[in-house]
């Protein structure tokens, strides 16, 4: 796995757990991580919740011109 995508799934986890998975929380992460075109990167991790499953497909979908996919 690339290391960029190793380091934003693992900051995105530790985020989770110091806000103890509060969901108003985590959607400002994943809006900030869409901004910054990285959202694509935690699309699809096994340790997902269905709710935050159903908000990343959303921002993924609605910020995708934003989403570098090159790193």
């Amino acid at each position: 796995m690339n290391e960029t995508i190793a380091r934003t799934q693992m900051e995105y986890r530790e985020f989770r757990e110091l806000t103890c998975f509060s969901i108003f929380d985590i959607e400002k992460m994943l809006i900030h991580l869409a901004d910054e075109g990285k959202i694509w990167m935690i699309h699809g991790m096994k340790d997902l919740t269905e709710s935050e499953a159903i908000l990343i497909s959303h921002y993924l979908n609605e910020k995708r011109e934003l989403q570098v996919y090159d790193c």
